[in-house]
């Protein structure tokens, strides 16, 4: 990707996995539009990182130089889990971040450089630039991971996740016969569906929307071996708009059918006779 001259318009974020480019310094202010996945922002020695669930504008003020890496979701991911070193960055880059770096911070200057030789070997495409770019976005993040005070960030992140993920339990326990998105939750609690996915993996190992299947199955679970309610009723009170598509969720989770899950599990209406097979059964 070559280098364009700043103007005062909107641009599309480039197609592609990745993008790199280096804004210099102009009269004009610039407007982008960025599609959802990682960005990062170096500007007037500032590093801003976003995960970005929707897309969103960036304005690059007039007089400023900027250098700008977009990622999508499996670009960042591969960069990342590749190497299981970097467990504990992935859990920092997982989150916004907002660093204040001096002008003249080899960490900062590192980060610009790398970023310039990201759009050059973007605009090449020669043999092995995937690889080559892959090294240059791993290093990147590397540089962004030791800039932010690890010990103190993963402190506050495991201390913030702990919240959320009881925010979210409580909730649970409200909605889940209202059959609520994982986005509901997260905008109820007011964090990012990311956040939340992440803040559950961290506290539970599992997913929101596995938190959500399971307690909705051990409902059910419940409802089928000890009421009275039909499956019509039981399809009814845990949200679903009829039991054939309840009847297929349970199957899917349980393993079996609501009607053979409580043929198997619900107790004898009336205890079973004794057989009479030793001489002791007898009157």
């Amino acid at each position: 990707m070559t280098t364009t001259t700043p103007q005062d318009r909107h641009d599309e974020q480039p197609e592609g996995s990745m993008s790199a480019r280096v804004f210099p310094a102009s009269s004009q202010t610039r407007h982008l539009s960025l599609r959802p996945g990682f960005l990062l922002y170096c500007a007037a020695g500032q590093i801003t990182w976003l995960p970005l669930q929707q897309p969103g504008p960036l304005m690059i003020p007039a007089g400023c130089p900027a250098w700008l890496m977009t990622l999508d979701r499996s670009c960042f991911f591969h960069a990342i889990h590749n190497n299981p070193e970097l467990e504990q960055a992935l859990r920092i880059l997982e989150q916004p971040l907002q660093i204040a770096l001096n002008e003249d911070s080899k960490v900062l200057a590192s980060i610009q450089n790398d970023i310039g030789r990201m759009q050059d070997e973007l605009s090449l495409n020669a043999p092995g630039s995937g690889a080559l770019l892959m090294s240059l976005v791993t290093l990147v993040l590397v540089y962004v991971w030791r800039a932010t005070g690890t010990e103190a960030l993963l402190q506050q992140i495991t201390h913030d996740s702990s919240r959320i993920v009881q925010r979210f339990q409580v909730l649970l326990e409200q909605n889940y016969r209202q059959r609520w998105t994982v986005y509901q939750y997260a905008e109820a609690i007011d964090v990012s569906t990311h956040r939340l996915y992440a803040g559950c993996k961290r506290e539970t190992g599992m997913t929101p929307a596995q938190l959500i299947q399971t307690r909705i199955v051990r409902e059910a679970r419940i409802l089928l071996s000890r009421s009275a309610m039909s499956i019509d009723q039981i399809s009814s009170c845990l949200g679903f708009k009829d039991s054939s598509h309840f009847s297929h969720f349970f199957k899917r989770h349980a393993s079996e059918s609501p009607g053979h899950y409580r043929a198997n599990h619900r107790p004898s209406a009336t205890p079973k006779p004794l057989e009479a097979t030793e001489f002791t059964h007898w009157p």
